[in-house]
């Protein structure tokens, strides 16, 4: 008598963690699939989560959202956190797309890619941050040099060109220690007789490791 309590408590306590289990299987599945249907409409706190999610099945409805170039070249469509997403995620074709961006010819798609780079984080976007502290030099949109020879081509009386742009973009190596101080805890400041960048180079000397 006493086996036959034994084996049915077991039996009863057995099909309980089945049940748990199944429903909790359940419930996993329908946060996947919802999560999955709002990936697709390009939700934006959506694509946050399948970054982190690590769940693969994801990448093709992400890259869909980062076919479009043009989109994703702006920081607050769709298709830019979309690409952002597949390079957390591993894809290595989004992630060298985002380090060719970062040396892109026109300097609004280079700061935009350190962007994405910052949020994708790891060894690689580090060793390209790194790099880029050497690029000390101002950058100029190639767009005002080409509206620049325009005017100066159909205008050879001179004067001013009321139209051409003028703007200068902050070196690289700037750019890189922005993004650099929102991927690190505590990062570095500045010390008396010390510059900023000779800050960050000494700071990535005892930090090797995210570029080895």
């Amino acid at each position: 008598m006493n086996i036959l309590r034994i084996l049915l408590s077991t039996f009863l306590l057995l099909a309980v963690l089945v049940g748990n289990a199944l429903a909790q299987n359940e419930s996993l599945s329908a946060t996947a699939q919802y999560l999955e249907s709002q990936v697709k409409e390009g939700d934006y706190k959506a694509i946050a989560k399948a970054a982190d999610s690590g769940d693969m099945t994801l990448i093709p409805h992400l890259k869909k959202l980062a076919s479009d170039i043009k989109a994703r070249n702006n920081s607050n469509s769709p298709a830019f956190q979309a690409h952002i997403a597949l390079a957390k995620l591993g894809n290595k074709e989004a992630m060298q797309e985002i380090l060719n961006e970062v040396d892109a010819e026109n300097p609004d798609v280079q700061d935009k890619a350190m962007k994405k780079l910052s949020y994708v984080g790891g060894k690689k976007a580090f060793r390209k941050f790194y790099q880029l502290l050497d690029d000390t030099s101002a950058r100029e949109n190639p767009q005002c040099k080409i509206d620049i020879e325009n005017f100066n081509k159909n205008h050879p009386e001179g004067g001013n060109c009321g139209f051409c742009c003028t703007v200068i973009y902050f070196s690289r190596s700037i750019m890189a220690m922005f993004f650099l101080s929102k991927m690190v805890d505590n990062p570095p400041t500045t010390k008396l007789g010390d510059t900023y960048l000779q800050i960050w180079k000494e700071w990535f000397e005892k930090n090797k490791s995210l570029v080895d």
